[in-house]
């Protein structure tokens, strides 16, 4: 559980907590809690901190540079080689933390894998707890990518670790690690003053006790067990360019992969927790059972045990911040389980019928007690989520489809935008009434696509109130709701972004001419906030039996879905 960024850190000055006038090392403020929750071994370390690395510098023929931010767990800096390649010194404190991953286990987790997709291992010093490594680039956290998109990309590059592990016992296996977390959120639950409603400990023992009682030796992984977007750094290519990501600060655990999946579920993305912890219990818990699924999918892994690995995590993960100190993101990670639990309690549609999970006993004494067994969400064979419509409503320029894409990334939906078939196909805009056609068959797929549970993103623009009052209701009768996202934009602005787009990438647009800009404003019909709020969809034009028929004409190729 240790966050690290390849940046410039922030200082702490603990030169105040040391005696005498013994040489001192600034470090990142992260590390610092850690340093002192070590008492006189953390401070004999800092105060020795001066001459190990000068030691180090020595030995390797290296030359120490800027402090990074490490995480929570080592001291780590910018250093050169004789021979000039920029490298990392990574310096761990010494053990006595628990949940802070042994140096030992770091160490045989980077050698096992000995490069792809780990950062390289150069020289390693055991004594010292020293290792010196490839020098990575940014996190992908800094990229500014969608959550979705990072998650996708860290389960990826997840699966590309796992591997047969050697029966050694120096990595503790998954049933192990289950029972550390048992162990460990229901003391710490206990000796936090119980920062969290009892039934979200209760739910985290249960999935733990779950995932320990599945866990078979025999296909047992090389798991990192702290997969996250600060972990996952560029490795430069040919001209500055990326080829791809590494991942640094392995736990080491011979383990199953949902694991490394549960880990991404619970802290991949700082941003998704903040989102989960802002949402109705509801709208949290579907978005956790959508990404296990998305995950499972990807990997060929059981989303059960990805939710129940996650929740586990997320629950450990704000134990554990809360007793470093760190009271904020402590607060962040509980109110996003705190969600998932209360949504577990209100139950699942009665159609789910998961396994129920036996509670775990007390250990010494420390277990809440009183809990009632409760059956687990399931997001195997079930479907709680009702898909969602989102129809794109805006102008030429008022940036539909760029918000279009955000939507589809957020929530793994199916994107279907127009342009981007009219263009390859037809060269065209409109092409004597093909665009028509078009959009008929693209609603089909649209309303196939909700059937199966799959939400959609109509990147139409939907200029008139019938065209959306007639979307809203086929949305209705395959089962699904309907979302309005109406992107206003002013004349001004629009000319300056319609010229922009066509000066800039002209093979993803078409020519428009000033009178038609203006002509288009007039014909639009905003949305009203019976529209955006989803209220009563109104009857049809007149001469109209329904919706579906009118629709049917407006779309010639409109199917039944």
């Amino acid at each position: 559980m240790s966050p690290s960024q390849r940046f410039p850190a922030e200082h702490e000055d603990l030169s105040s907590h040391l005696s005498g006038t013994v040489p001192t090392v600034a470090v990142p403020r992260r590390l610092a809690p850690a340093i002192r929750a070590l008492g006189a071994a953390g401070q004999e370390w800092l105060a020795r901190l001066p001459a190990l690395l000068a030691g180090l510098e020595a030995d390797w023929s290296i030359t120490v540079g800027a402090l990074l931010d490490g995480g929570q767990a080592a001291y780590v800096a910018e250093a050169v080689t004789h021979d000039g390649t920029p490298v990392v010194l990574k310096v761990s404190i010494p053990p006595g933390i628990d949940a802070f991953t042994p140096f030992e286990r770091e160490l045989a987790a980077l050698r096992l894998v000995d490069g792809d997709p780990y950062a390289g291992l150069i020289r390693h010093d055991l004594p010292r707890r020293a290792l010196l490594l490839e020098r990575l680039g940014r996190p992908m956290a800094s990229l500014g990518w969608p959550a979705a998109r990072q998650m996708d990309a860290l389960a990826r590059i997840a699966a590309r670790g796992w591997r047969p592990v050697p029966d050694d016992g120096v990595l503790p296996t998954g049933g192990e690690a289950a029972r550390w977390h048992v162990d460990f959120i229901a003391s710490a639950w206990e000796e936090l003053a119980r920062p969290c409603p009892e039934a979200v400990v209760d739910l985290a023992v249960r999935c733990a006790t779950a995932r320990g009682a599945a866990f078979d030796p025999g296909r047992r992984v090389l798991v990192h067990g702290d997969v996250h977007a600060l972990n996952a750094l560029q490795m430069p290519g040919p001209g500055g360019a990326s080829a791809g990501f590494r991942l640094v600060d392995p736990e080491g655990l011979a383990s199953e992969p949902a694991q490394d999946l549960g880990v991404i579920q619970a802290r991949g993305v700082r941003g998704r927790i903040v989102e989960l912890a802002a949402r109705d219990p509801r709208q949290a818990l579907e978005t956790v059972i959508r990404s296990c699924r998305r995950a499972g999918r990807l990997t060929g892994t059981d989303p059960q045990a990805i939710w129940q690995w996650g929740f586990t995590e997320m629950v450990s993960t704000g134990l554990f911040v809360l007793r470093l100190g760190h009271h904020e993101e402590a607060a962040t990670y509980l109110a996003a389980a705190g969600k998932l639990a209360a949504a577990t309690v209100e139950g699942v549609p009665h159609r789910a019928q998961p396994d129920p999970v036996t509670p775990a006993r007390p250990t010494a004494g420390r277990r809440p007690t009183g809990q009632p067994r409760r059956p687990l969400p399931a997001p195997v064979g079930v479907r709680p989520h009702r898909a969602v419509l989102f129809l794109m409503v805006g102008l030429p320029g008022a940036g539909k489809t760029t918000r279009a894409e955000e939507l589809a990334a957020e929530h793994q939906a199916l994107r279907l935008t127009p342009d981007e078939w009219m263009i390859p196909l037809f060269g065209d805009n409109d092409a004597g009434g093909k665009r028509d056609v078009l959009e008929g068959r693209l609603i089909t797929v649209a309303l196939q696509a909700l059937r199966l549970g799959t939400d959609v993103v109509l990147d139409f623009g939907l200029w008139s109130r019938d065209e959306r009052s007639a979307l809203r209701l086929l949305a209705q009768s395959a089962g699904a709701r309907c979302q309005v996202i109406y992107l206003p934009i002013d004349r001004d602005l629009q000319r300056a972004r319609i010229a922009h787009r066509q000066a800039t990438a002209p093979h993803r647009t078409f020519p428009m001419a000033e009178a038609e800009i203006d002509s288009w404003r007039e014909e639009f019909q905003p949305p009203d906030a019976t529209e955006t709020s989803g209220g009563d969809i109104p009857g049809p034009p007149p001469g109209w039996a329904g919706w579906p028929e009118w629709a049917a004409d407006r779309w010639p190729s409109l199917g039944a879905g």
